[in-house]
């Protein structure tokens, strides 16, 4: 009697899970792979890399704010002088990233973004303090980025961009980044 019960119930079930199921000829629907793409993660890294010809060093954090676009922050400070006087400086980004071609393992994206350089002077004052003198610069920059998944929780990133200068010519500081980012996890990318 069990046995009868069991043959009973797998041929009333039997049919709706084969129908259930995907076949190779397509008689099942459709599937966006695009829509059920997982979102994307929060990263972070730390950057360096070359503004003109003076090297930076710093840290970025990347927030997604739509499937296909983050908000990102990057602080780079740089060790060198620009002039005998000054004694560091700073330059602080914040953008967003935009990606136009993705494939597995590997994204291509578009930045555009306001840069903020900090030149800070140190000067001895007449009762022998040390001060700071801070001046900065607010202008706008864009450029394309390369990243690349190395593997579950790292991914290796390159941004080349220009930092708009003149108020009046449009005269460009090349700034190129070399970034390793880390985030949660996001399966193939």
């Amino acid at each position: 009697m069990p046995l009868a019960r069991l043959v009973l119930a797998l041929t009333l079930v039997a049919p709706a899970a084969a129908a259930a199921q995907l076949s190779p000829g397509g008689n099942g629907a459709a599937v966006d792979v695009a829509s059920h793409q997982a979102a994307a993660p929060v990263e972070v890294g730390g950057t360096m890399g070359l503004v003109a010809i003076f090297p930076t060093f710093g840290g970025t954090v990347s927030l997604p704010v739509a499937r296909r676009a983050s908000v990102e922050v990057v602080g780079q400070f740089a060790p060198w002088r620009l002039d005998d006087g000054d004694d560091a400086w700073f330059m602080t980004q914040v953008q967003v990233r935009l990606p136009f071609r993705e494939r597995p393992r590997a994204r291509r994206s578009l930045i555009l973004g306001v840069t903020t350089i900090t030149v800070g002077d140190r000067f001895t004052t007449a009762d022998r303090r040390r001060n700071w003198e801070m001046e900065s610069w607010v202008r706008p920059h864009a450029g394309v980025s390369w990243q690349w998944q190395q593997s579950a929780h790292i991914d290796m990133r390159l941004d080349v961009l220009g930092v708009l200068l003149g108020n009046v010519a449009p005269v460009a500081a090349p700034v190129v980044s070399f970034s390793t980012i880390w985030h949660r996890g996001r399966g193939r990318s």
